[in-house]
């Protein structure tokens, strides 16, 4: 059976009175002789405390006890009914007085985790992200167990860019409850903020397993599935994220790269195109057409669009030596070891290149020493090269 407000007072009481009882059972010690100073002051309270009864001290113990007790038990009550009131204002979208209840729950008893939270919740909800840090940081510090305490402090971190102090709050809100897909996206997006993809893919996956999504939580862990390889799972995302939002045309452009990867090149180019109709200045949307071009044979358009990508964006990654091999795939030699001759004076201590180029200049066959080419290559241990010269140079 429940308690009532008075049971609680008496057992209160009566265990206020089992302590007195063991305390005045202890062997009485003999009152501090008179004298000067503070030694003399402790022996006159001793003297006149003995000059009480045991049975006096006591009830008045006791009575002490009731009163504190009861003023706690009033100032909770208190507190609950102005927070009561809160959390209807609250609902009502009246923030304003809901902070007012919230503030006066905590005048009367500011130990009242409900209230301090309610109230950070009602400040976070204005953007007061100063006075809801105060409010959530004093639940953590007073070891209040509530998940969404940490996520929201971490939440107001990535919002300052402290991407840092984040991670482990919401790390703690996982702890504290993983059953929640907002925590593991959370968590996810500020891993994906630091670029660690594999860890960003885990937690995403995660926020996805729980059902929570969204298009940019899709597109991001599409991102980071292509940035682990995982091309098919790249694809799969994006196109989740397209379908929630057709208008993000990023995802189109990546999920080309994705299909690109997969060889799924008609697919490609058909996104690749797509996003050049709102932005066709992206270098590396070009150069992923230009692989598709080539995986397609469709060797005029690919040469272009590397062009347009040294164009954009000179010295771009691998993009001379691509552009070399569709003119050998071509036949047009000549250009294809100007390329190369490009794409070594960037990568000069690349001995694939140096061994690719005296390919097309025998294939060529206008009196070039690819068997120098060869050499370098050799000397630099590459296999390929050492055997070819063997079998061609003396």
């Amino acid at each position: 059976m429940k308690k009532s407000g008075s049971y609680i007072l008496f057992d209160k009481a009566f265990a206020s009175l089992r302590l007195c009882v063991m305390f005045f059972s202890r062997k009485a010690r003999p009152a501090m002789p008179f004298g000067r100073g503070a030694k003399a002051q402790r022996g006159r309270i001793v003297l006149r405390i003995s000059n009480y009864s045991k049975s006096a001290l006591l009830f008045l113990f006791i009575i002490n006890s009731l009163f504190a007790n009861a003023q706690d038990i009033l100032n909770r009550k208190a507190a609950i009914d102005s927070t009561f009131l809160g959390v209807e204002y609250y609902a009502n979208e009246n923030i304003d007085d809901a902070i007012q209840m919230f503030t006066s729950a905590l005048k009367s008893d500011s130990t009242y985790d409900e209230a301090r939270y309610r109230r950070a919740n009602a400040y976070y909800e204005q953007n007061n992200y100063k006075l809801a840090r105060n409010d959530y940081q004093w639940l953590v510090n007073h070891h209040i167990k509530n998940a969404d305490v940490y996520e929201r402090l971490g939440d107001m971190d990535t919002a300052t860019q402290n991407f840092k102090d984040a991670l482990p709050l919401f790390s703690e809100a996982i702890a504290i409850d993983s059953t929640q897909g907002s925590y593991f996206a959370a968590r996810g997006l500020t891993f994906f903020y630091f670029e660690k993809y594999e860890n960003a893919s885990i937690d995403l996956n995660k926020a996805v397993d729980l059902n929570y999504t969204s298009a940019d939580l899709y597109s991001k862990l599409g991102y980071a599935k292509l940035r682990t390889g995982d091309n098919k799972s790249a694809a799969l995302y994006f196109t989740k994220a397209i379908d929630a939002n057709p208008k993000n045309y990023e995802d189109y452009a990546n999920r080309g790269d994705a299909l690109v990867a997969l060889h799924l090149l008609d697919e490609a180019k058909e996104d690749l195109l797509y996003y050049m109709k709102y932005d066709s200045t992206d270098y590396s949307v070009w150069y992923n057409l230009a692989r598709a071009d080539y995986g397609l044979k469709q060797y005029d358009s690919s040469i272009a669009s590397y062009k347009k990508v040294i164009s954009l964006k000179p010295g771009y990654g691998d993009t001379y030596f691509r552009l070399a091999l569709v003119y050998g795939d071509k036949g047009d030699y000549k250009n294809a070891v100007n390329s190369f001759d490009n794409a070594i004076r960037e990568y000069p201590k690349d001995a694939y290149l140096y061994y690719n180029r005296a390919i097309a200049k025998a294939r060529l066959n206008d009196g070039s020493d690819y068997c120098a080419d060869l050499k370098i290559a050799a000397d630099m241990d590459y296999e390929l090269a050492i055997n070819m010269m063997k079998k061609v140079c003396k």
